[in-house]
């Protein structure tokens, strides 16, 4: 099922065709990984990504979709982690380095909520971004999400070389 409601993407399924050598790089790019839970670990490999696309695309906890643009690029991906008896959502997303800035995300994550809002049932979409994430602080606030808490010190930023305050956004269905 493709999703397209926005200008710039398209959203579907992640399928294993999506496993390209691009992907991979983000994957193992240190700038790109650097917030993601995954942290920059290296050494990420194809199998590795084949055996993440599987094991998602049977979850049904998980909507998992590649983020595209128009004309069929990859340019990254977004995920929801279902939790069915409490109705929400935790959201995450990456979007590979030479696609930073285009407001690609930031219409990912609309399209996100509104399926998680609609087609779902979720009553809130819940998220997480390091202070230090300018990008994600951004893309949140566009799309009405507000800080409900930050925890401080919770995590390590390479980026930073120290700890910083994670901030915890929701957005609540109909808000």
């Amino acid at each position: 099922m493709t999703i397209s409601t926005k200008q710039k993407v398209l959203l579907r399924p992640v399928a294993m065709r999506d496993a390209t050598r691009e992907y991979l790089s983000w994957l193992n790019d240190p700038e790109v990984t650097k917030y993601l839970e995954l942290g920059y670990r290296g050494g990420y490999t194809i199998e590795m990504l084949h055996k993440d696309i599987k094991q998602y695309n049977t979850d049904e906890s998980v909507l998992w979709y590649a983020i595209r643009i128009h004309d069929g690029i990859h340019v990254g991906n977004i995920k929801i982690n279902i939790n069915k008896n409490h109705q929400f959502g935790e959201l995450g997303f990456i979007i590979g380095r030479g696609y930073w800035g285009n407001g690609y995300a930031t219409e990912a994550v609309e399209i996100m909520c509104d399926l998680a809002f609609n087609e779902y049932g979720l009553r809130r979409i819940v998220a997480g971004y390091y202070d230090d994430n300018e990008g994600s602080r951004r893309i949140f606030q566009k799309n009405g999400f507000e800080v409900e808490g930050i925890l401080k010190n919770h995590r390590w930023s390479p980026s930073s070389d120290r700890w910083v305050d994670e901030y915890r956004v929701a957005l609540t269905n109909g808000s």
